[in-house]
């Protein structure tokens, strides 16, 4: 997960609080879910989410093809290894998701935070969560 810092120094807010978020399992594709969520005065600042599919044997780039049908718009993000797609959901959140294998797992990276939330705004923070995953 990424510390509260990390988030802040992203936004230029300092002062950013953290909390864990639900763990999910999701059974139809197979996903355990791990997030953490941000807040700034008590406001949202964003969420980020690890999720693994253990037994699964998808690749990462079948992963990030699968978030782009699924959600209009979203465009690669270049500089990910694996992939990753930025999008921007019923112009209220902005998504920037990256795909990997961690020992052989597949997992999403995503950090989910306002629309006001650009892209190079969001990089840093799932290059860094994408790499401890």
């Amino acid at each position: 997960m990424l510390s509260p810092n990390d988030v802040g120094k992203a936004i230029n807010t300092p002062e950013v609080s953290a909390k864990p978020g639900q763990s999910e399992n999701t059974t139809g594709n197979g996903g355990k879910a791990t997030s953490c969520e941000y807040q700034v005065a008590g406001k949202p600042a964003g969420a980020l989410a690890v999720t693994r599919y253990e037994g699964r044997h998808t690749k990462p780039a079948e992963m990030i093809a699968a978030i782009k049908k699924a959600k209009a718009g979203a465009a690669d993000v270049p500089g990910f290894a694996d992939g990753a797609v930025y999008y921007v959901d019923g112009q209220k959140t902005a998504t920037l998701a990256a795909a990997k294998l961690s020992g052989g797992v597949p997992v999403v990276v995503s950090y989910t935070g306002p629309v006001k939330m650009t892209q190079e705004m969001m990089i840093p923070l799932v290059r860094t969560a994408v790499s401890g995953a």
